[in-house]
């Protein structure tokens, strides 16, 4: 789960099959954290498909990202 608490987003409530190996919760500053987030979505470099309407949202995906 993402929680965002006051200026710091956790990651939190893992689940898996072996409760002693889950993972401590992570604390991350929430401006860097949605700078962060800004600059992955931006981030078209990684893209092989040089034309922008391969990005446009379908009837299956309306996200629009």
């Amino acid at each position: 789960m993402v929680q965002r608490r006051g200026g710091v987003v956790v990651w939190c409530g893992w689940e898996g099959p072996y409760r002693d190996q889950l993972p401590l919760d992570f604390h991350f500053d929430a401006d860097q954290y949605d700078a962060e987030l800004t600059r992955a979505v931006t981030d078209r470099s990684w893209e092989i498909h040089t034309d922008p309407t391969w990005r446009l949202p379908t009837s299956a995906d309306d996200t629009g990202i």
